[in-house]
C-alpha cells in the first residue's frame, strides 16, 4: 500500500491509497479495542475517520479546482 503511495504518479490515485491505508489503521484501531475490550480505541477510531473524511474532501477539492499544481 505505501508503495503505491510513492509510485503513482496520478495525484487522486496517490490520495486514494493513501485514504485506503487509513481505513486500514482504523480498522486495525477497532480490532485492538475489542480485544481489549476498551471502548476508547473505538472513539479514537471515530475521531480518526472524520478526520480522515475531511481531509481527503479538502485534498480533493484543493486539487480539483487548481490544477496548476499537479
Amino acid at each position: 500500500m505505501l508503495i503505491v503511495i510513492m509510485k503513482e504518479r496520478d495525484i487522486y490515485n496517490r490520495i486514494l491509497a493513501a485514504n485506503l491505508f487509513s481505513t486500514y489503521v482504523i480498522v486495525l484501531i477497532v480490532v485492538l479495542g475489542v480485544i481489549r475490550e476498551t471502548l476508547l480505541f473505538v472513539d479514537i477510531a471515530l475521531i480518526y475517520a472524520c478526520i480522515n473524511f475531511v481531509s481527503t474532501a479538502g485534498f480533493m477539492k484543493f486539487f480539483l479546482y487548481d490544477n496548476s499544481r499537479i
